[in-house]
């Protein structure tokens, strides 16, 4: 795995109408928290943006 310390997120990430459509669901900050390991998964292994 790469030495990756940080990743990148847009600051108005929670303002995306995808992102309010999942905030909207029964588990939806239970996904989001998810989505944000999935990214950081992806940073971690540094394949390109791919897990």
């Amino acid at each position: 795995m790469a030495d990756i310390n940080w990743i990148k997120l847009r600051v108005d990430m929670f303002d995306d109408e995808k992102i309010k459509i999942i905030q909207s669901m029964p588990e939806g900050d239970a996904i989001l928290v998810i989505w944000i390991r999935i990214i950081a998964l992806a940073g971690k292994c540094n394949a390109k943006g791919l897990v």
